[in-house]
């Protein structure tokens, strides 16, 4: 095998000398198959936590919490969906 299949280098760049090791996919395949079922049930979810609503909260605060030079595509979005455009 070659290096690139054996190990992760490790976020910053390309010039990084970490370089982690990968977990055997045997292992996880294991470790996933013995994890319980779940599934969710969508009609006791409150509205207030739906994914939708969860997501759009999520994206106005980002946003608001950027300065106005970051997310100008999003920003545009959320400009047109609440002006209706």
């Amino acid at each position: 095998m070659n290096d690139c299949s054996e190990r992760v280098i490790a976020p910053g760049g390309e010039d990084s000398s970490e370089v982690l090791p990968l977990e055997p996919a045997s292992d996880i395949d294991t470790v996933l198959a013995s994890l319980p079922r779940v599934t969710i049930l969508h009609e006791k979810i409150p509205t207030a936590l739906s994914p939708s609503r969860f997501l759009g909260t999520m994206v106005r605060r980002v946003v608001a919490a950027t300065p106005v030079t970051m997310h100008r595509a999003v920003r545009a979005r959320i400009n047109e969906a609440v002006s209706g455009a």
